[in-house]
């Protein structure tokens, strides 16, 4: 199944794909940093660039409602961090 991102998120690995946002803000209470919302959709508004940021993208992601927050990257640590955390499902390329 193809993901698509939506046209609001800052380019990178992590986004929140189209139409799947609830605006339930739970990713914005925990990383207000790196998302934020318009009137009809969270979306990623800057990447992690620290291990703190990355932690709290983490974080979001194991919190979201819905579980519209995914990767797409490939750095193999970042990769180990998701599954470690159970968070495989929300990775879109399969090793």
């Amino acid at each position: 199944m193809e993901r698509r991102p939506h046209h609001r998120n800052t380019p990178g690995d992590f986004y929140i794909e189209e139409g799947c946002s609830v605006i339930c803000g739970t990713s914005e209470a925990v990383a207000p940093e790196l998302f934020t919302v318009d009137d009809q959709h969270c979306f990623v508004k800057r990447q992690p660039t620290t291990d703190l940021e990355l932690d709290a993208m983490l974080e979001a992601m194991h919190h979201s409602c819905v579980e519209c927050i995914r990767w797409k990257g490939r750095n193999p640590m970042v990769r180990q961090k998701l599954m470690q955390r159970g968070l495989q499902e929300l990775i879109d390329h399969a090793e």
